[in-house]
């Protein structure tokens, strides 16, 4: 008993330290797509892109990542420029109802 409750112990401690981990600070939903200005609203929050921007996916450096979409669940890291907020990296997140 003591083997399975030191085991239950340390995949939730395990756990725990995985969430804590990851590699963006925000998350939120695409309510509006990129625009030609180079902003992308976020959960009705607008923030600047531009080409520096990343998009991390499934693909091999060098090769066009994902596109967001309207709807799409994305984490993302931001930083503060000149009064802006500007979107440094955005990961697209499972986004599967089934």
């Amino acid at each position: 008993m003591k083997r399975i409750l030191s085991v239950f112990g340390l995949l939730l401690a395990s756990s725990l330290h995985a969430q804590e981990s990851l590699p963006y600070e925000h998350t939120g939903v695409i309510t509006s797509a990129p625009e030609q200005s180079g902003t992308i609203v976020i959960s009705n929050q607008t923030y600047d892109v531009d080409l520096n921007t990343q998009i991390h996916g499934l693909m091999p450096g060098g090769e066009l990542g994902p596109t967001p979409v309207i709807g799409s669940e994305i984490g993302f890291n931001m930083q503060l420029r000149d009064d802006t907020h500007y979107i440094t990296e955005i990961w697209p997140l499972d986004n599967n109802d089934d």
